[in-house]
């Protein structure tokens, strides 16, 4: 679960995003159920970012070396880049761009499209 925000419930450990669909779906997960999200950024817990899949769908998506489902190309992320560097403020640029400051912040740190 490392790099997912994790909340503490009835003394368990549980990802923010688990929490989250059960929530919206009003009943618990599986252990065969994941919850993907579909922007690709962890801490985008919202419910439209999140899909529920199997573990056999999810390990197939993510061991894609594209991204299809993000919402950002190699284009936008190299403006990005140039906007950050020339000191464009996060809140700013995700507002622009439709994502949330944390898939900025990802990107600026490396957590996201370093590979890039």
């Amino acid at each position: 679960m490392a790099n997912y925000r994790i909340r503490s419930f009835n003394g368990k450990c549980i990802g923010a995003h688990r929490l989250a669909m059960e929530k919206h779906l009003g009943r618990k997960l599986t252990s065969n159920e994941v919850v993907h999200h579909i922007d690709w950024d962890r801490y985008n817990n919202e419910i439209s970012n999140l899909e529920l899949m199997d573990k056999t769908e999810h390990n197939r998506l993510s061991g894609r070396k594209n991204l299809t489902g993000a919402k950002l190309t190699k284009e936008d992320i190299l403006i990005i880049r140039k906007m950050l560097h020339d000191k464009i403020r996060q809140w700013l640029i995700a507002l622009i761009y439709n994502v949330s400051q944390n898939a900025i912040s990802s990107i600026r740190t490396g957590k996201t499209w370093s590979w890039l």
